[in-house]
């Protein structure tokens, strides 16, 4: 990244993500597309991520591609996780302080409350998103865009017992920036919609 777009960068609002898998990568890709966008920091939970993301870095400077992304830790306050495995996520979050939350898929929510933010008044603020996009992972940081569809996100209450504890004060900033990236194809649902469209998409992956 060139220091006129690390001093831009530095002032945009950042979001975080982890989980670089094809949709962690294409989320990135996404939201990295444009300097009106906020920063995005990639979150390297394994040493072979940042070794393969320096390699294919280089191969993307040789062919002259401007996209880049940072992956200097900071603290978080938008975090979009694309983790599938539970037990990754908690190893990643041990060390982490997080405000926002965003995740892809379903039931990881409900692990989080169990095993880690037990407290339902401390907890981050929830949303979940639900990507309907073909991505194929080709190596590290290398997919493809195989099939345009959508992305559905919507706030999740902190506590599953009170759904109108929805602090949408708080939890605007991805809810509004995330439908601005045309290849994301993203629309912003109320919790019920949005719970629906969960449901919908379990069931059929389900058959």
């Amino acid at each position: 990244m060139s220091p006129i777009a690390s001093a831009v960068a530095a002032l945009r609002p950042c979001v975080h993500i982890l989980g670089l898998g094809n949709i962690g990568a294409f989320a990135a890709h996404s939201i990295s597309g444009t300097l009106s966008g906020p920063s995005v920091v990639l979150l390297l939970h394994r040493k072979s991520l940042l070794e393969n993301y320096r390699l294919n870095s280089n191969k993307r400077r040789e062919s002259q591609d401007n996209g880049d992304a940072n992956i200097a830790q900071d603290t978080i306050t938008n975090l979009i996780v694309c983790l599938l495995l539970f037990a990754h996520l908690q190893i990643a979050l041990m060390a982490t302080r997080i405000s926002f939350s965003y995740q892809n898929g379903a039931g990881m929510i409900e692990e989080l409350n169990r095993n880690i933010f037990l407290d339902p008044t401390s907890r981050p603020n929830y949303l979940t998103g639900i990507i309907s996009h073909g991505v194929t992972l080709n190596a590290p940081f290398d997919i493809t865009h195989t099939g345009f569809s959508a992305t559905s996100v919507g706030p999740i209450p902190r506590d599953s017992t009170k759904i109108e504890d929805i602090p949408t004060s708080q939890s605007r900033y991805l809810l509004d920036v995330l439908p601005q990236f045309q290849i994301l194809n993203a629309t912003s649902y109320s919790y019920t919609d949005i719970l629906q469209i969960q449901l919908e998409k379990l069931i059929v992956n389900a058959f």
